[in-house]
């Protein structure tokens, strides 16, 4: 079966945008594409380093306790580890499921939505300003082709979130709890616990 293809960002456009308060608001049109995912992987590493794919990472944060889970699946390198966030590649049929304009703020925001309810069933629709914050650390061959788009959900009940067949099971830990368990996280999740909350 081949790979789809995944929403991809010019880097040059890239690292002209705050990491620390990111507008996707502001990417224009012409500065993302969708692009074959086994390009931007690991055949051509010099696409995937200068179109990264653009992942959304979102977090549900309720009072001082953030959601948290193990990884299971055929995702190797990510199993057993802890994850504070979900999300994941937003593909071509994620632009055509559009109704609106074709823009990167509808293919972001509404792809956003989708993963959070198939997720953790949370279906409130994610905005524009929930995004607080961009990985972008591409020091190895995986964080190289790929960008995290960091939004953060504040939930007024833990009762917001559900289980669901993509995640079971999920539990809440508070941020020193957080960095008391942070060698069980993956690279993202550690960096998000460091840097971003």
């Amino acid at each position: 079966m081949s790979k789809p293809a995944v929403l991809c960002i010019a880097r040059s456009f890239l690292e002209t945008m705050d990491i620390n308060k990111p507008d996707i608001s502001a990417i224009p049109e012409e500065e993302i594409n969708f692009i074959n995912r086994k390009y931007v992987d690991s055949q051509d590493i010099t696409l995937g380093y200068q179109f990264p794919q653009v992942i959304p990472v979102i977090l549900f944060k309720c009072g001082d306790e953030y959601l948290t889970y193990e990884r299971v699946g055929s995702e190797e390198r990510l199993h057993k580890k802890f994850s504070l966030s979900v999300g994941g590649h937003i593909d071509i049929h994620d632009a055509l499921d559009i109704e609106t304009e074709y823009d990167a703020e509808s293919i972001i925001t509404d792809a956003c939505s989708r993963e959070a309810a198939e997720e953790v069933n949370f279906h409130t629709w994610i905005k524009p300003e929930h995004f607080k914050h961009i990985i972008n650390t591409p020091v190895d061959d995986v964080s190289s082709v790929h960008v995290g788009f960091v939004c953060i959900i504040e939930l007024d009940s833990k009762d917001d979130v559900k289980p669901s067949e993509e995640i079971p099971e999920f539990f809440w830990l508070s941020k020193p709890e957080l960095f008391t368990n942070l060698p069980a996280f993956e690279a993202w999740g550690q960096y998000i616990i460091n840097k971003v909350i």
